[in-house]
């Protein structure tokens, strides 16, 4: 757990700054002895005194405001990847803005000069850490779907803009001219530098082929609420594939998808669903938002392999460019890919998918060593853990004798993305995450274990 004086070192005490109401937000702000406050509320982006696109840490908030300065502020780290609630105070007085936040039960009081509050811009010193603090109004938030382009509009003719910034380019990327184009699903921030302030943009990039993550909403539902929604569209075709399964098979009129398929067993729940496409060139599409929400396993020229956890369950998502097919199908069935899927879940969940209640021992230690009788493949299961979140930091997977290097290897060779490291032979990158992975081959004995080191 971080502290609060860790956490209001990064700044995240220095995000808000909601004036009392004096006059309009057309008003001019008065750079003299006598500052003239403005009620200015709504949500506010900061770079801590840094370049934009050079800020690991940014935070956002929403004050609401009635005259009073209490109000609530949310703050996120981009490098931890966490989320904070911080209620708190919020008092201005003179050139001098106070706060009093209580976090984790304890309240801490600070007390910021304001240099200046602008119509763009909100600029806080604080003496105690000597950090300066640049707070930048959102004035709007763009909704574009990937690949759409919009102009990036300021409506005040005496705007001059010097320069525009992305703060993710990766998700939306702004031209000299103001252009902004949405590249991948997600979230970014452009910013238009002038002499009168940085007027920032929220744009929010979501997929274009509508409906396409509907399709896997289907897993683990029963086989009749698929039917609900396209039986009465579509004729189907009910057969079974000779493996104890049945599949719902739709041919479709729909301009993007041609063929959709829903395959389950006796329980009819849905653990396999096939999509194709019209449009190979959709696929694409597909591809750039999935790397945005979804962990990339493997990549070759014809099919990219994805997976996710949905309901504690891990899914593979197959992206086939030469059948013009999106898989999703239920993980686990292979011997390697069932303990494999163990790094995916907390300590909690992966004990018990093994039949293991962990002890107070393990808990306390953040420790477990399982052996294993049912798999042909690996004979023993060994995780570290953080104590206080439960998710793995290293799990290590022990083979049975006789098992070699050569044996296993193939299937990682499949399913992983080599970095060219030869100590880290393997990596899978996530939105959130690296779990490096590396074999270890005893000198003496010959026997082998497949390493993962989790890094959040």
């Amino acid at each position: 757990m971080k502290t609060i004086d860790k956490i209001l070192s990064w700044g995240i005490a220095l995000l808000v700054l909601v004036p009392m109401a004096s006059c309009s937000d057309d008003d001019d702000t008065d750079n003299g002895s006598d500052i003239q406050y403005r009620s200015i509320v709504g949500e506010w982006y900061s770079d801590f005194g840094m370049d934009v696109e050079g800020s690991m840490d940014w935070g956002i908030s929403a004050v609401y405001s009635d005259g009073t300065t209490d109000g609530f502020l949310a703050h996120v780290s981009k490098e931890e990847g966490y989320l904070i609630p911080v209620e708190g105070t919020y008092k201005i007085s003179g050139k001098k803005y106070s706060q009093a936040i209580t976090m984790f039960g304890e309240t801490e009081t600070s007390i910021l000069d304001i240099l200046s509050i602008g119509m763009y811009d909100i600029r806080l010193f604080n003496n105690e850490n000597q950090m300066l603090d640049i707070s930048h109004r959102i004035l709007d938030t763009y909704n574009l779907q990937v690949g759409e382009t919009h102009d990036m509009l300021i409506n005040d003719p005496d705007f001059v803009v010097m320069e525009y910034r992305s703060d993710n380019e990766k998700v939306a990327t702004i031209s000299p001219n103001g252009t902004i184009e949405a590249l991948r699903v997600g979230t970014a921030y452009v910013s238009a530098v002038s002499k009168k302030g940085t007027a920032v943009i929220r744009v929010v990039v979501t997929n274009p082929v509508t409906g396409i993550d509907d399709f896997m909403a289907y897993m683990f539902e029963n086989v009749d609420v698929a039917t609900q929604a396209y039986g009465t569209l579509y004729k189907d075709l009910e057969y079974a594939d000779g493996s104890g399964y049945n599949m719902r098979h739709y041919y479709m009129l729909d301009e993007n998808v041609e063929e959709i398929g829903f395959t389950f067993g006796e329980s009819k729940v849905v653990e396999d669903v096939r999509v194709v496409f019209r449009n190979g060139d959709l696929l694409d599409e597909i591809a750039k938002t999935y790397l945005g929400l979804y962990e990339l396993r493997a990549e070759q020229d014809d099919y990219l392999l994805f997976t996710t956890k949905k309901y504690g369950r891990g899914i593979s998502i197959s992206i086939d460019y030469e059948t013009n097919m999106l898989w999703f199908m239920v993980r686990g069935n292979d011997p390697i890919q069932a303990l494999d899927d163990l790094v995916h879940m907390t300590a909690t969940e992966a004990a018990e998918a093994l039949g293991h209640t962990l002890t107070d021992t393990e808990r306390a230690t953040g420790h477990m060593l399982i052996p294993i009788s049912n798999n042909p493949i690996f004979k023993g299961f060994t995780m570290y853990f953080d104590t206080e979140t439960d998710m793995p930091t290293a799990v290590y997977l022990f083979c049975k004798d006789g098992i070699t290097l050569e044996d296993i290897e193939p299937w990682y060779q499949q399913n992983y993305i080599a970095t060219g490291n030869e100590s880290l032979p393997y990596a899978r990158l996530t939105p959130t995450s690296t779990i490096y992975l590396t074999f270890n081959v005893d000198e003496v004995d010959g026997s082998v274990a497949v390493i993962y080191m989790i890094a959040y």
